[in-house]
């Protein structure tokens, strides 16, 4: 075997360790797992740079150049991520609770990654004309931008939620007929988990043409109204002050705001009361609900006080042939 067959075994020989490595450690590491393909690329071209020099000085005398920008860049953001994870994932969520949405994190890796990468460029290959590469992109960008004005409307759109923040990770919102929790803020679309465990992917730009009800800012305080019929024969005072002692007696309806109680109707067969009362988590606004409702049963078979329900008189007669032929 000649030397250009070894130094090709050698490379070969080192990929397949910076392979087995990176498999095992994936399995007990998960960032390891998500940096998976960044590290396999800057594993090869470290193999190529170590092993493979003296054949890319062959085919190009700036081969092993680009490949130790390649190095620099895929190193960079290596160490970016890593950066990324233990900040934005282990630091930030034990001090604040409500997490950096990934668009913002994105940003700020890729400017970084691009200005070193054009400072690289600069040092490594002064007669490069930057000029003429910045007019490139542009032309480009031009014709990308064309080609994909769905995809740039929801990234600005996206872009303009991190900076007016109508709701972050963690919050409750209605938005586009969904109720959900916001879960996840890419630069496409933002992801809600309904109560039915479901996944809802709205693209931001619909998301930016449509009105927010946010459950959970500035405060997680919000406010339920239940409805519930009473016999006519109960006086308006005792059936408020029944009603006012279901409300007092469940432990997740807040004290302040005073829950309150008000006769809306005279219905056909009851009188109509609406409860208005605040909770402190959206998430559980059915348990309590329910939880209500039910009180009310207990309470008013307690009093006395009957849940009146619709009630009709039929009357039946029989039709004899005679009394058809008379009338």
């Amino acid at each position: 075997m000649g030397p250009l067959g070894m130094m090709f075994t050698w490379f070969c020989v080192f990929c397949l360790a910076v392979f087995v490595i990176l498999r095992l450690l994936a399995r007990k590491v998960p960032i390891i797992a998500r940096l998976s393909l960044g590290l396999h690329l800057l594993g090869t071209v470290m193999g190529m740079l170590m092993f493979l020099s003296p054949v890319l000085d062959l085919i190009h005398a700036d081969a092993a150049n680009w490949l130790r920008i390649a190095l620099l860049f895929l190193s960079l953001y290596t160490g970016l991520r890593l950066l990324d994870f233990w900040l934005f994932e282990i630091v930030v969520p034990r001090q604040h609770n409500t997490p950096v949405p990934l668009v913002l994190r994105d940003i700020i890796r890729w400017i970084i990654m691009l200005a070193v990468l054009l400072l690289t460029v600069r040092t490594v290959f002064p007669q490069v004309n930057l000029n003429v590469i910045a007019v490139s992109s542009i032309v480009v960008g031009y014709i990308l931008g064309n080609a994909s004005q769905d995809t740039l409307g929801n990234l600005i759109s996206g872009l303009a939620m991190n900076t007016e923040r109508p709701f972050a990770l963690g919050d409750w919102v209605a938005v586009g007929g969904h109720t959900g929790k916001v879960v996840d803020m890419s630069w496409r679309a933002t992801t809600l988990r309904t109560k039915m465990e479901d996944y809802v992917i709205i693209p931001n730009a619909a998301i930016s043409r449509e009105a927010i009800a946010n459950y959970s800012r500035p405060t997680g305080v919000h406010g339920c109204m239940l409805e519930v019929g009473v016999n006519y024969g109960v006086p308006p005072n005792r059936a408020q002050e029944v009603l006012l002692e279901v409300l007092g007696s469940n432990p997740e309806v807040l004290k302040t705001p005073v829950a309150e109680v008000r006769l809306v109707a005279y219905g056909d067969f009851s009188i109509n009361y609406r409860m208005r009362f605040f909770i402190a988590d959206f998430a559980r606004i059915d348990q309590i609900q329910n939880a209500v409702m039910c009180q009310v049963w207990y309470h008013f078979k307690r009093a006395g006080i009957v849940i009146p329900f619709p009630i009709r008189d039929v009357n039946l007669r029989a039709v004899t042939p005679e009394a058809e032929a008379d009338r």
